[in-house]
Protein backbone atom coordinates (compact mmCIF):
# COMPACT_ATOMS: atom_id res chain seq x y z
CA UNK A 1 0.00 0.00 0.00
CA UNK A 2 2.67 2.40 -1.55
CA UNK A 3 1.18 4.21 -3.45
CA UNK A 4 3.84 7.39 -4.20
CA UNK A 5 6.69 4.08 -4.22
CA UNK A 6 8.51 4.71 -7.65
CA UNK A 7 10.95 2.03 -7.40
CA UNK A 8 10.87 -1.46 -5.82
CA UNK A 9 14.18 -3.78 -6.01
CA UNK A 10 13.63 -7.09 -4.70
CA UNK A 11 16.31 -8.66 -7.09
CA UNK A 12 18.20 -12.25 -5.40
CA UNK A 13 15.02 -12.99 -3.50
CA UNK A 14 12.78 -16.03 -3.52
CA UNK A 15 9.02 -15.84 -4.03
CA UNK A 16 6.51 -19.03 -4.85
CA UNK A 17 4.06 -15.76 -5.77
CA UNK A 18 4.80 -12.55 -6.63
CA UNK A 19 2.68 -10.40 -4.91
CA UNK A 20 -0.06 -8.00 -6.77
CA UNK A 21 1.71 -5.02 -7.17
CA UNK A 22 -1.51 -3.49 -8.66
CA UNK A 23 -2.46 -0.44 -5.99
CA UNK A 24 1.43 0.96 -7.00
CA UNK A 25 0.31 3.21 -9.43
CA UNK A 26 3.28 5.29 -9.87
CA UNK A 27 6.02 2.57 -9.77
CA UNK A 28 8.39 3.19 -12.74
CA UNK A 29 11.03 0.60 -11.85
CA UNK A 30 11.10 -2.63 -10.66
CA UNK A 31 13.72 -5.38 -10.41
CA UNK A 32 13.30 -9.00 -10.34
CA UNK A 33 16.36 -10.04 -11.16
CA UNK A 34 17.57 -13.64 -9.47
CA UNK A 35 14.19 -13.78 -7.87
CA UNK A 36 11.93 -16.17 -10.37
CA UNK A 37 13.41 -19.26 -9.55
CA UNK A 38 10.02 -20.46 -7.15
CA UNK A 39 7.36 -18.19 -9.42
CA UNK A 40 5.17 -19.89 -12.18
CA UNK A 41 2.87 -17.20 -12.94
CA UNK A 42 4.05 -13.04 -13.36
CA UNK A 43 1.43 -10.97 -11.75
CA UNK A 44 -0.47 -8.60 -14.44
CA UNK A 45 2.59 -5.60 -15.14
CA UNK A 46 0.10 -4.40 -16.93
CA UNK A 47 -2.00 -2.74 -13.69
CA UNK A 48 0.94 -0.71 -13.19
CA UNK A 49 0.82 2.33 -16.08
CA UNK A 50 3.70 4.17 -15.13
CA UNK A 51 6.32 1.12 -15.82
CA UNK A 52 9.57 2.22 -17.34
CA UNK A 53 11.72 -0.15 -16.36
CA UNK A 54 11.16 -4.12 -15.72
CA UNK A 55 14.17 -6.29 -14.93
CA UNK A 56 13.35 -9.92 -14.99
CA UNK A 57 17.03 -11.45 -15.05
CA UNK A 58 16.32 -15.92 -15.59
CA UNK A 59 19.24 -16.63 -13.74
CA UNK A 60 19.43 -17.55 -10.19
CA UNK A 61 21.72 -16.25 -6.97
CA UNK A 62 21.77 -19.35 -4.95
CA UNK A 63 22.09 -23.04 -5.02
CA UNK A 64 19.77 -25.05 -5.28
CA UNK A 65 17.37 -22.42 -6.69
CA UNK A 66 16.47 -23.63 -9.85
CA UNK A 67 16.84 -20.74 -12.85
CA UNK A 68 12.95 -19.70 -13.62
CA UNK A 69 11.07 -21.90 -16.56
CA UNK A 70 10.76 -20.18 -19.86
CA UNK A 71 6.80 -20.27 -19.51
CA UNK A 72 6.95 -17.51 -16.70
CA UNK A 73 9.10 -15.20 -19.14
CA UNK A 74 6.40 -15.68 -22.32
CA UNK A 75 3.77 -14.64 -19.76
CA UNK A 76 5.52 -11.29 -20.18
CA UNK A 77 4.71 -10.59 -23.59
CA UNK A 78 1.01 -11.17 -23.47
CA UNK A 79 0.54 -7.74 -21.25
CA UNK A 80 0.02 -4.42 -22.18
CA UNK A 81 2.85 -2.17 -20.64
CA UNK A 82 2.68 1.22 -23.29
CA UNK A 83 5.38 2.74 -20.73
CA UNK A 84 8.22 0.05 -21.01
CA UNK A 85 11.12 1.88 -22.14
CA UNK A 86 14.05 -0.54 -20.48
CA UNK A 87 13.58 -4.68 -20.43
CA UNK A 88 16.20 -6.52 -18.72
CA UNK A 89 15.59 -10.43 -19.75
CA UNK A 90 19.47 -12.08 -19.79
CA UNK A 91 19.88 -14.76 -18.70
CA UNK A 92 17.19 -16.84 -19.69
CA UNK A 93 19.19 -19.58 -22.20
CA UNK A 94 20.48 -23.14 -21.06
CA UNK A 95 20.99 -23.87 -17.92
CA UNK A 96 22.20 -27.71 -18.08
CA UNK A 97 19.72 -29.74 -18.06
CA UNK A 98 16.71 -27.25 -16.31
CA UNK A 99 16.35 -25.15 -19.71
CA UNK A 100 17.02 -24.42 -23.20
CA UNK A 101 17.97 -21.76 -24.82
CA UNK A 102 15.29 -18.85 -25.91
CA UNK A 103 14.06 -18.75 -29.23
CA UNK A 104 12.53 -16.15 -31.27
CA UNK A 105 8.21 -17.58 -30.14
CA UNK A 106 9.25 -16.97 -26.91
CA UNK A 107 9.94 -13.41 -27.35
CA UNK A 108 6.90 -13.21 -29.48
CA UNK A 109 4.81 -10.45 -28.77
CA UNK A 110 7.73 -8.05 -27.76
CA UNK A 111 6.75 -5.76 -30.71
CA UNK A 112 4.02 -4.49 -28.49
CA UNK A 113 6.32 -2.79 -26.20
CA UNK A 114 6.58 0.20 -28.40
CA UNK A 115 8.54 2.70 -26.61
CA UNK A 116 11.14 0.45 -25.53
CA UNK A 117 14.30 2.13 -26.03
CA UNK A 118 16.77 -0.27 -23.89
CA UNK A 119 16.96 -3.92 -24.07
CA UNK A 120 19.52 -6.59 -22.55
CA UNK A 121 19.26 -9.72 -24.19
CA UNK A 122 22.91 -11.08 -22.96
CA UNK A 123 23.58 -15.02 -22.08
CA UNK A 124 19.95 -16.08 -24.14
CA UNK A 125 21.66 -18.14 -26.95
CA UNK A 126 19.17 -16.65 -29.47
CA UNK A 127 20.04 -17.38 -32.77
CA UNK A 128 17.13 -14.62 -34.25
CA UNK A 129 14.52 -12.11 -33.11
CA UNK A 130 11.00 -12.93 -33.53
CA UNK A 131 9.13 -10.98 -36.74
CA UNK A 132 7.41 -8.53 -34.28
CA UNK A 133 10.42 -7.33 -32.62
CA UNK A 134 11.36 -5.39 -35.91
CA UNK A 135 7.98 -3.49 -35.32
CA UNK A 136 9.75 -1.14 -32.85
CA UNK A 137 10.65 2.15 -33.55
CA UNK A 138 12.45 3.74 -30.31
CA UNK A 139 15.38 1.01 -29.72
CA UNK A 140 18.41 2.93 -28.55
CA UNK A 141 20.43 0.17 -26.92
CA UNK A 142 20.64 -4.15 -27.64
CA UNK A 143 22.54 -6.26 -25.54
CA UNK A 144 23.37 -8.75 -27.39
CA UNK A 145 26.27 -10.68 -25.65
CA UNK A 146 26.78 -14.43 -25.58
CA UNK A 147 24.11 -14.94 -28.26
CA UNK A 148 24.42 -17.16 -31.13
CA UNK A 149 22.84 -14.70 -33.93
CA UNK A 150 23.21 -15.75 -36.97
CA UNK A 151 25.40 -13.32 -39.77
CA UNK A 152 22.40 -12.24 -41.72
CA UNK A 153 20.09 -11.43 -38.30
CA UNK A 154 23.18 -9.37 -37.38
CA UNK A 155 23.00 -7.91 -40.49
CA UNK A 156 19.13 -7.44 -40.07
CA UNK A 157 19.18 -5.90 -36.87
CA UNK A 158 21.81 -3.11 -37.38
CA UNK A 159 19.93 -2.46 -41.11
CA UNK A 160 16.69 -2.01 -38.71
CA UNK A 161 18.55 0.11 -36.23
CA UNK A 162 20.97 2.00 -37.39
CA UNK A 163 21.21 4.49 -35.25
CA UNK A 164 21.24 1.79 -31.77
CA UNK A 165 23.71 0.66 -30.12
CA UNK A 166 23.93 -3.21 -30.54
CA UNK A 167 26.85 -5.14 -28.51
CA UNK A 168 26.86 -8.07 -29.97
CA UNK A 169 30.23 -9.62 -27.78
Amino acid sequence: TLPNLKMLDVSSNFFDVIPDLAKLKNLEELNLNNALGFVKKLPDFSKLPKLRVLMLSGNSDHTGVKVPAHPVLKQLFAMKLPALQELGIDRWGEEDDDRADLTPDLLAGIGKFKSLKKLDLEFNGLKAMPPDFYDLEHIELIKTSYNEFTAAEQKRLKKKFPKAEIAFD
